[in-house]
């Protein structure tokens, strides 16, 4: 919990500063009493976000779906589509630094499932986990692509990316909470040399490397 008040923290803390970077015309000066400042926009279904060692935002978008195939979702019905993104923010400038991520979404972007959460290191790699919600044997009626839910994606910004851990594997196989099989990775963290991912319903830790 301490760990978790301490991201919290450091999210509202850095977000507060990106606003101020990137104030323009109009904005508050300080001891002026406002809202809440934008700091990016236009983002499809924003999951959680998290800090660079050097300072920059990164913001896991579980895209809109696209046009299928289409599967049973835990809401209803979602379509495929490669719409899933990070964006990052940095020097009060916004970029989507991964794109073409796998995304499942009902009509109009609801209900969507995809990138959830990401970790970058200070030498460029990073840990992105990517979101299901549902029994990881759907993976099989979607394209290649959708292997890749229900996983632990690994890679360069700027390169090319593979599958660490695959948690919907592990899921299907094991079970951990004796019931209905369903995985839904939602966050990661870094804790020492290892990640832990909160799963729904569990925590998992992958040691780096």
């Amino acid at each position: 919990m301490a760990r978790y008040v301490t991201r919290l923290l450091a999210v509202s803390s850095a977000v507060t500063a990106l606003a101020a970077i990137g104030a323009g015309p109009g904005a508050a000066v300080p001891g002026e009493a406002s809202g809440p400042v934008p700091v990016a926009s236009g983002l499809n279904n924003p999951r959680q976000l998290s800090f660079a060692p050097n300072g920059a935002l990164y913001v896991a978008e579980a895209g809109t779906g696209g046009s299928g195939p289409c599967v049973d979702g835990a809401e209803g019905e979602v379509c495929f589509g490669p719409t899933g993104s990070v964006t990052r923010v940095a020097g009060g400038r916004q970029s989507r630094v991964i794109t073409g991520l796998p995304s499942l979404a009902g009509e109009g972007g609801a209900a969507a499932t995809g990138p959830a959460d990401i970790v970058v290191h200070g030498d460029g790699s990073y840990a992105l986990v990517m979101g299901l919600g549902g029994n990881p044997a759907v993976r099989a009626d979607l394209p290649p692509a959708g292997k890749q839910f229900a996983t632990v994606l690994g890679g360069r910004l700027g390169g090319r990316r593979s599958i660490t851990a695959d948690l919907g594997a592990y899921e299907a196989a094991h079970n951990p909470h004796a019931q209905g099989v369903d995985t839904n990775p939602t966050s990661i963290e870094m804790v020492g040399a290892s990640h832990l991912i909160v799963d729904a319903g569990g925590v998992v830790k992958i040691p780096i490397g």
